[in-house]
């Protein structure tokens, strides 16, 4: 089983991590399937910062590393 320390290199690593979480852990493997099919991998460097329009419309899954979330009040 893959850890959060563990190197995700290939979908099929994709795919037994998300197996493996609460989250995802009780899909059937065809539903578990269609949804990789529409995931698209991005990494990320230290320190970028992502807008709230951008992050907004996805649904993000940290394979490794770390993300500090914040939020911002544009009246001030």
């Amino acid at each position: 089983m893959m850890g959060v320390n563990d190197t995700v290199e290939s979908d099929d690593d994709v795919r037994t991590l998300l197996c493996h979480s609460p989250l995802f852990d009780g899909l059937d493997d065809a539903v578990l399937d269609e949804m990789l099919g529409h995931f698209r991998r991005e990494t990320w460097k230290q320190g970028r910062r992502v807008s709230g329009l951008e992050s907004g419309q996805r649904f993000h899954i940290i394979l490794s590393g770390r993300l500090k979330m914040g939020q911002t009040n544009p009246e001030y």
